[in-house]
């Protein structure tokens, strides 16, 4: 209720008084009631008025003033335009003092906070327009909340306007494509690259490639209201070039270590044939076959992986026999799971299988995953292979008893040069790799299963739709 209607009721209420005695006075002028009555309740009436006019004066008017000063205030965005009047009464004048003074430091520290703000902004907005990275940020209708110029001139917008929508605005054709899939897809996390052909520069005449790696994540702004991702444009082509350079690298270096180690591989078979035999003997040759045949496979991966990646993978499709392939590649380690007393159990389908495959690289890729479990399975543990089917598929697992692996770990184990914690001093993180890109080849798939307390297992298919050939095939990956 405003204070000028309080006022009003008040004074109704003090004039009250006069209008009874004026209703007495009428009803009782024949009793001859003295004049007497009607003076006291006239000036009654008037001690009423000027005595509200007093409290209007010096209460209501200053509060009503105190009022309207603060809802200024607040509207104004806490801003004070002007002070509030000390009048009235002492404690009416310390209350506005008081009132003045806490609004003056509500705009000082919403002052402060704004600039506070500005501040951050202004960090961030220099920090991600230096990067030479470009960022942008779309809804989930394509259009742009914010991006660096970084991100504009490689997409070839002018400049952020309402009217830019994504992807029809980019110039580029295979940009354009990379955010027509981020923008149609579900995922949280979205990773790819693409090789760009950028326009040509003024002193060459001639079109620049260039390779770049899209990174694209969901958020959630709540100040707007709306979903999108925020996409990040980085050019990694020395990245990709430093990568070809070591492939090209290791390629040359373990193709000229094959010679020398197929002779020490040659001779120690020799000398293991000639010599007296003893338990001693043949533990020493054991193991001296075994570590060569295993620095032999460390080699054939390191061709192999460049092989599969250049798609000139050579393939012999000839038939497979299954039980025989695991009890084969169980017995090449004996010579080191006998030592560290793992035992190796061998789980084989209770009718012989055959199947198409090249030979060699099922056994390549067992073999890996075999070495992968020794190095995670402590002593006294156990390994398992093991072999089953279906209509379209047969499957082959390797499981351990060892440490579960990590979470995070299972969607990047098989990616080239990925390598566990615990491991990292013992394998060169191309083995699973390796192995992915081979079962591939093989038109099958192959991930990891693990469990705390009962260790991991690797399980991977081989499509039985594969035709045999009668002589070598190059193969390329999809």
């Amino acid at each position: 209720m405003r204070l000028k209607t309080v006022f009003f009721l008040s004074l109704a209420a003090m004039a009250s008084p006069a209008v009874f005695l004026a209703g007495a006075w009428s009803a009782g002028r024949h009793n001859c009631i003295p004049g007497i009555l009607i003076v006291v309740a006239a000036a009654g009436f008037a001690s009423a008025l000027a005595f509200s006019a007093l409290v209007f004066k010096r209460v209501l008017r200053p509060l009503n003033d105190m009022t309207d000063a603060a809802r200024r205030f607040f509207n104004a965005g806490y801003r004070l335009d002007a002070v509030i009047p000390r009048a009235g009464r002492p404690e009416l004048r310390d209350l506005a003092g008081s009132l003045n003074r806490m609004m003056l430091e509500l705009q000082s520290y919403r002052a402060f906070q704004i600039s506070q703000i500005m501040e951050e902004k202004n960090k961030a907005q220099a920090l991600i327009d230096t990067i030479s990275d470009g960022v942008i940020l779309v809804d989930e209708l394509g259009g742009i909340i914010y991006s660096n110029q970084a991100a504009l001139a490689l997409l070839g917008i002018p400049r952020v306007s309402p009217e830019v929508v994504l992807p029809a605005a980019i110039k580029n054709e295979v940009f354009a494509r990379e955010f027509a899939a981020i923008l149609a897809s579900g995922e949280k996390f979205l990773r790819s690259e693409a090789e760009i052909k950028l326009p040509a520069a003024p002193e060459d005449g001639e079109p620049t490639v260039r390779n770049y790696g899209i990174m694209a994540s969901r958020f959630f702004l709540a100040t707007l209201k709306r979903q999108g991702r925020v996409v990040i444009l980085r050019d990694i082509t020395n990245e990709k070039e430093l990568e070809k350079t070591k492939e090209a690298f290791f390629h040359m270096i373990t193709h000229d270590m094959r010679s020398p180690l197929a002779t020490i591989q040659g001779y120690a078979e020799i000398l293991r044939r000639k010599l007296p035999q003893s338990p001693e003997t043949e533990k020493y040759f054991k193991s001296m076959v075994y570590s060569s045949r295993r620095l032999r496979g460390m080699i054939d991966d390191i061709l192999n992986t460049t092989d599969l990646q250049r798609g000139v993978m050579a393939m012999t499709l000839e038939k497979v026999c299954a039980n025989a392939l695991i009890a084969r590649v169980a017995e090449q380690h004996e010579p080191v799971t006998t030592p560290k007393k793992i035992t190796v159990s061998i789980q084989p389908l209770p009718q012989e299988l055959e199947f198409i495959a090249d030979a060699a690289l099922m056994e390549r890729v067992l073999t890996n995953l075999v070495l992968n479990a020794l190095r995670s399975t402590p002593a006294g543990g156990t390994i398992t292979l093991g072999v089953s089917q279906d209509a379209e598929n047969v499957l082959f697992w390797v499981g351990d008893t060892g440490p579960a692996m990590p979470d995070d770990k299972r969607g990047t184990i098989f990616e080239q040069y990925s390598r566990m914690e615990k491991q990292s001093g013992q394998s060169m993180g191309l083995g699973l790799a390796m192995c992915k890109m081979m079962v591939e080849l093989h038109k099958g798939r192959i991930w990891v299963e693990s469990e705390a307390g009962k260790g991991s297992k690797f399980l991977f298919t081989i499509s039985k739709s594969l035709k045999a050939s009668s002589a070598s095939q190059a193969k390329t990956l999809d």
